[in-house]
């Protein structure tokens, strides 16, 4: 359903120091893109959400959107999804990996009604954080475990890179 609250989507997204932003519903995509002309790294991923089940590359894929803090989701909001259940089944896949979404931006329509949501995924538990390689090569190990006998990068640094990008990106949406 065509709505006036993507002009007001566009220029929140416009100020978010974001690397990828992920279109998890129909219908986003192509207005952003044609309101931004193509300036914006808008990616589709709702793809692996739609299949009733997921191969190990839809999962390599839906875990290498959720595991950094600056990849952004981009959804209509409960009422205003073309689809509904894809957001609930990424936060669902994402908890399984140690990970939970927290919400950036709420945009409503000129009448007032929640239309659009931003989040991205943070840390659930820095402890069940996946290792380096579980970042780089996805199904490299489990989340909180790596057999891997390279060298890693401490999970402290991965929990406070999190909070950085948590607190810059909430810095511009104000």
């Amino acid at each position: 359903m065509p709505t006036n609250a993507v002009f007001a989507l566009s220029r929140s997204l416009q100020t978010l120091p974001a690397r990828e932003f992920y279109c998890v519903d129909w219908g986003i995509m192509g207005s952003l893109h044609l309101l931004n002309s193509g300036h914006l790294p808008l990616l589709e991923g709702s793809a692996e959400l739609s299949r009733p089940e997921w191969t190990s590359e839809d999962r390599d894929r839906l875990t290498a959107m959720v595991s950094r803090p600056d990849h952004v989701f981009l959804t209509h909001s409960p009422g205003f999804e073309f689809f509904p259940g894809l957001t609930a089944r990424l936060v669902e896949f994402a908890g399984g990996l140690g990970y939970r979404r927290e919400t950036l931006s709420v945009v409503s329509d000129t009448h007032g009604r929640p239309t659009f949501e931003i989040y991205h995924f943070v840390t659930a538990d820095p402890e069940r954080r996946p290792c380096s390689h579980d970042l780089l090569m996805p199904g490299n190990g489990s989340p909180g475990g790596c057999d891997s006998s390279l060298p890693h990068v401490d999970r402290e640094s991965h929990g406070a890179a999190d909070k950085r990008v948590s607190q810059q990106i909430l810095r511009t949406d104000r």
